[in-house]
Protein backbone atom coordinates (compact mmCIF):
# COMPACT_ATOMS: atom_id res chain seq x y z
CA UNK A 1 0.00 0.00 0.00
CA UNK A 2 2.78 2.29 0.74
CA UNK A 3 4.41 1.11 -2.46
CA UNK A 4 1.14 1.91 -4.36
CA UNK A 5 1.11 6.03 -2.64
CA UNK A 6 4.87 6.68 -2.98
CA UNK A 7 4.23 5.46 -6.60
CA UNK A 8 1.30 7.70 -7.64
CA UNK A 9 3.73 10.82 -5.53
CA UNK A 10 6.06 9.87 -8.33
CA UNK A 11 4.06 9.44 -11.14
CA UNK A 12 2.89 12.83 -9.76
CA UNK A 13 6.06 14.60 -9.86
CA UNK A 14 6.97 13.21 -13.49
CA UNK A 15 3.65 14.59 -14.64
CA UNK A 16 4.97 17.79 -13.59
CA UNK A 17 8.60 17.12 -15.13
CA UNK A 18 6.83 16.43 -18.71
CA UNK A 19 4.72 19.29 -18.45
CA UNK A 20 7.51 22.02 -17.04
CA UNK A 21 9.98 20.31 -20.20
CA UNK A 22 7.03 20.46 -22.74
CA UNK A 23 6.38 24.05 -21.72
CA UNK A 24 9.86 25.20 -22.23
CA UNK A 25 10.95 22.97 -25.29
CA UNK A 26 7.55 24.35 -27.20
CA UNK A 27 9.60 28.08 -26.95
CA UNK A 28 12.44 26.17 -29.23
CA UNK A 29 10.86 23.39 -30.51
CA UNK A 30 7.86 22.21 -32.92
CA UNK A 31 4.81 20.95 -30.91
CA UNK A 32 5.56 17.14 -31.66
CA UNK A 33 9.12 17.42 -31.26
CA UNK A 34 8.72 18.65 -27.57
CA UNK A 35 6.30 16.35 -27.47
CA UNK A 36 8.89 13.57 -27.47
CA UNK A 37 11.81 15.62 -25.21
CA UNK A 38 9.37 15.87 -22.35
CA UNK A 39 8.52 12.21 -22.93
CA UNK A 40 12.15 11.27 -23.06
CA UNK A 41 13.39 13.41 -19.71
CA UNK A 42 10.24 12.31 -17.80
CA UNK A 43 10.86 8.45 -18.85
CA UNK A 44 14.20 9.15 -17.17
CA UNK A 45 13.36 11.31 -14.34
CA UNK A 46 10.67 8.08 -13.65
CA UNK A 47 13.14 5.62 -13.92
CA UNK A 48 15.48 6.59 -11.45
CA UNK A 49 13.40 8.07 -8.91
CA UNK A 50 11.05 5.30 -8.94
CA UNK A 51 14.38 2.73 -8.85
CA UNK A 52 15.44 4.38 -5.96
CA UNK A 53 12.64 5.85 -3.52
CA UNK A 54 9.65 3.52 -5.00
CA UNK A 55 11.44 0.65 -5.41
CA UNK A 56 14.51 0.26 -3.11
CA UNK A 57 16.72 -0.86 -6.54
CA UNK A 58 19.80 -0.14 -8.14
CA UNK A 59 19.97 2.05 -10.94
CA UNK A 60 21.26 -0.13 -13.77
CA UNK A 61 21.39 -0.23 -17.83
CA UNK A 62 19.00 -3.21 -18.10
CA UNK A 63 16.71 -2.39 -15.41
CA UNK A 64 16.37 1.25 -17.34
CA UNK A 65 15.96 -0.74 -20.55
CA UNK A 66 13.15 -3.02 -19.31
CA UNK A 67 11.40 0.51 -17.73
CA UNK A 68 11.69 2.32 -21.48
CA UNK A 69 10.30 -0.71 -23.00
CA UNK A 70 7.14 -0.81 -20.71
CA UNK A 71 6.57 2.37 -20.84
CA UNK A 72 6.98 2.48 -24.93
CA UNK A 73 4.25 -0.30 -24.18
CA UNK A 74 2.30 1.82 -22.12
CA UNK A 75 2.44 4.84 -24.49
CA UNK A 76 0.99 2.41 -27.70
CA UNK A 77 -2.01 1.33 -25.22
CA UNK A 78 -2.37 5.23 -24.44
CA UNK A 79 -2.56 5.59 -28.12
CA UNK A 80 -4.67 2.97 -28.89
CA UNK A 81 -7.32 3.45 -26.11
CA UNK A 82 -7.09 7.45 -26.99
CA UNK A 83 -7.49 6.98 -30.46
CA UNK A 84 -10.55 4.11 -30.10
CA UNK A 85 -11.96 6.67 -27.36
CA UNK A 86 -11.78 9.50 -30.35
CA UNK A 87 -13.33 7.51 -32.84
CA UNK A 88 -16.13 6.70 -30.41
CA UNK A 89 -16.51 9.83 -30.21
CA UNK A 90 -15.32 10.94 -27.09
CA UNK A 91 -14.12 14.17 -25.37
CA UNK A 92 -9.86 14.29 -25.75
CA UNK A 93 -9.75 15.58 -21.78
CA UNK A 94 -12.22 13.17 -20.29
CA UNK A 95 -10.75 10.61 -22.35
CA UNK A 96 -7.10 11.66 -21.57
CA UNK A 97 -7.96 11.50 -17.51
CA UNK A 98 -9.46 8.19 -18.05
CA UNK A 99 -6.48 6.61 -19.75
CA UNK A 100 -4.02 7.97 -17.67
CA UNK A 101 -5.50 5.79 -14.86
CA UNK A 102 -5.06 2.64 -17.13
CA UNK A 103 -1.91 3.64 -17.77
CA UNK A 104 -0.78 4.30 -13.89
CA UNK A 105 -2.20 1.14 -13.41
CA UNK A 106 -0.61 -0.89 -16.03
CA UNK A 107 2.96 0.65 -15.77
CA UNK A 108 2.49 0.27 -11.44
CA UNK A 109 1.79 -3.35 -12.28
CA UNK A 110 4.31 -3.98 -15.43
CA UNK A 111 7.59 -2.45 -13.40
CA UNK A 112 6.88 -4.42 -10.09
CA UNK A 113 6.61 -7.92 -11.89
CA UNK A 114 9.00 -6.87 -14.24
CA UNK A 115 11.62 -3.82 -14.07
CA UNK A 116 11.95 -3.97 -9.96
CA UNK A 117 10.25 -7.25 -9.08
CA UNK A 118 11.01 -8.52 -5.89
CA UNK A 119 12.92 -10.83 -5.08
CA UNK A 120 12.03 -14.64 -4.89
CA UNK A 121 13.42 -15.89 -1.34
CA UNK A 122 13.41 -19.31 -3.02
CA UNK A 123 15.69 -18.41 -5.77
CA UNK A 124 17.85 -21.54 -6.73
CA UNK A 125 21.01 -20.39 -4.88
CA UNK A 126 24.13 -20.49 -6.82
CA UNK A 127 25.84 -22.17 -3.86
CA UNK A 128 25.52 -25.99 -4.61
CA UNK A 129 27.03 -27.59 -1.20
CA UNK A 130 24.50 -29.58 0.33
CA UNK A 131 22.42 -28.10 3.60
CA UNK A 132 23.75 -29.24 7.16
CA UNK A 133 22.02 -31.49 8.34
Amino acid sequence: MKEGFAYTGVGILTTLVNALVFWVALKIADPLIANLLAWIVAVVFAYGVNAKLVFGRKVTRSGFRSFCLLRLASLGLENVLFALGLWLNGKPLPLKAAIAVVTVVANYVGCRKTVFRKEDSHAISHDHRPLPQ
